[in-house]
């Protein structure tokens, strides 16, 4: 049997298997993928082993997902492409944009620890939107000049803030904590600017750099 012909779930193992030692679970999970996978699961294989290699891979994340990629023929773990999500009042706006955050910073090779930083700095940055002005927008872009990393940018037409400059110095925080918000959000990244009025709505962008 040719390469070509061999399962998907195999030659994704064996993808794996030319940098990492798979563990027996997620090594039967793979062996036990039919020849013709459901969309479905070929979307649950792509959650597991990007989780796989962004805890497992280190400084080599980015090229296994790539090696996975060739390897199941472009069907999973496409390069990353940029994000729009719409915030909204409803929670689990907020937890999308996370979740979504999390999962492109995987594909991008970010440590875990930088992942955990990000995905935190999206949420507040979410929960800001959905506080204080209701409906807005995150969008998350994928950066790899010159430097590899992801840029966020969050938007809303909302009411601004009257002294952004004292919020981020630790001066004020409203009852709901959008200084904290912000501060953190300012400290979290590798790079912070924000462009905000009264009556003029928020604009915030950040970047974070893998290395």
């Amino acid at each position: 049997m040719s390469l070509a012909e061999e399962p998907l779930g195999r030659r994704v193992l064996a993808a794996l298997e030319s940098r990492l030692v798979v563990f027996p679970t997620l090594k039967g999970k793979l062996t036990s993928i039919p020849i013709n996978p459901t969309q479905t699961q070929l979307d649950d294989l792509e959650r597991e082993v990007v989780s796989f290699v962004a805890l497992y891979g280190g400084a080599h994340q980015r090229e296994l997902l790539e090696r996975v990629h060739a390897a199941a023929g472009g069907r999973i773990c496409a390069t990353p492409e940029n994000e729009a999500i719409e915030i909204n009042d409803k929670s689990d706006a907020v937890v999308r944009a996370r979740t979504r955050a999390l999962e492109l910073a995987a594909k991008q090779g970010f440590s875990l620890t930088k992942r955990i930083k990000l995905a935190a700095v999206v949420s507040e940055l979410a929960r800001n939107i959905a506080l204080y002005a209701g409906r807005g927008l995150i969008e998350i872009e994928i950066l790899d000049q010159p430097r590899r990393g992801i840029l966020v940018r969050a938007s809303d037409n909302g009411p601004g803030i009257a002294d952004v400059q004292a919020i981020l110095a630790g001066k004020y925080v409203s009852k709901r904590g959008m200084g904290m918000g912000l501060r953190a959000a300012k400290t979290g990244a590798n790079e912070f600017s924000i462009d905000t009025a009264p009556g003029k709505g928020t604009r915030v962008l950040v970047k974070f750099y893998v290395h």
